[in-house]
């Protein structure tokens, strides 16, 4: 029993720790992000914000997703498109909308089909494989 007991005390120090790190990054990458001069800049602050914020706080992630998206479209490097495009596809399926996140998948796919970057499109397609099942 008394295993069972430190057990989870420090399951439960765990997770109020994380929460304590995670918000504390999250809120870093946020100033950082409304001090970026650069689009390019917003965008890669953007997926990492999405990567920390969308499976615990799945709304603050699609409401950056969708800053970084509208951000890509007026860009003409393809590499933050497909970022921005699969940040979007990740906070929709964290958000439990899986056809939007199809959609934003199949737009990297595209993205990534003119690059002919297969390395990154064997990825994407396995994340639309995830959303799927």
């Amino acid at each position: 029993m008394k295993h069972l007991n430190l057990r989870i005390n420090s399951t439960i120090f765990f997770f109020l720790f994380s929460s304590i790190l995670f918000g504390q990054d999250t809120k870093s990458l946020i100033r950082t992000y409304n001090a970026a001069k650069s689009d390019t800049s917003r965008i890669s602050i953007v997926v990492q914000i999405v990567s920390n914020t969308s499976r615990v706080e799945p709304a603050e992630g699609l409401i950056y997703a969708k800053k970084g998206y509208a951000i890509s479209k007026n860009i003409t490097d393809v590499k933050y498109k497909i970022s921005a495009a699969l940040s979007l596809a990740q906070a929709y399926y964290y958000s439990d909308s899986n056809e939007q996140s199809i959609v934003f998948n199949k737009e990297a796919i595209e993205f990534l089909k003119k690059e002919k970057n297969t390395k990154q499109l064997a990825n994407v397609y396995l994340n639309l494989l995830q959303v799927l099942v």
